[in-house]
């Protein structure tokens, strides 16, 4: 009969041989650097799985978490650093409304990693308009969670997409561009 399986933090028998020394995967995983395009691009990709979940799954308290973020956020759109931060606190309050809780720690270790790679934010010029368009798609998304809305959640997360294109590869960019001449189903049911 097999033993059954442990924690990667426990040693393994198959270790005990190796005098102390750290299993070559282990000191492997400790030197891994992800290129920060692709951790961006799997945390936007656990965004709308997150987004669509919340719509169907988030219950009061997860609402007024939300809101705390989204004043959050606002109260810190002066700052670069702390909207980056308080953006990312408003989406992993969307992750736990999912309850997926492997899924949503795998988020919050995706976040850590980008935000930890993170050594100066700035805002560019003119920036100013598009953190505030940010803002309020940020608010849409939360309305459309509040109302179960998924037309609205999905303009809103098409928005979401755009406005976080990346200028220097588009093809990896988590959506094509919206077009012009959108429909704005903000109030639409």
């Amino acid at each position: 009969m097999a033993d059954p399986p442990q924690s990667p933090r426990q040693s393994r028998p198959h270790d005990r041989h190796r005098q102390g020394r750290p299993h070559p995967g282990e000191a492997s995983l400790k030197r891994l650097t992800l290129p920060p395009l692709e951790i961006f691009e799997s945390r936007t990709l656990l965004d709308d799985v997150f987004n669509n979940l919340a719509l169907q799954r988030a219950e009061d308290e997860d609402l007024r978490h939300m809101e705390a973020a989204l004043r959050a956020m606002q109260g810190s759109a002066h700052d670069p650093r702390r909207c980056l931060e308080t953006n990312v606190d408003f989406h992993r309050v969307i992750a736990r409304a999912a309850r997926v809780p492997l899924l949503s720690g795998m988020y919050g270790a995706l976040v850590l990693v980008l935000t930890g790679a993170l050594i100066r934010a700035f805002y560019v010029d003119g920036a100013e308009e598009t953190v505030r368009h940010n803002l309020e798609v940020q608010a849409r998304l939360l309305e459309a969670i509040r109302l179960k809305h998924r037309k609205g959640l999905e303009t809103a997360a098409r928005l979401h997409h755009t406005d976080m294109i990346s200028l220097t590869h588009p093809q990896r960019s988590p959506s094509a561009p919206v077009q012009a001449g959108l429909e704005d189903d903000r109030h639409a049911r």
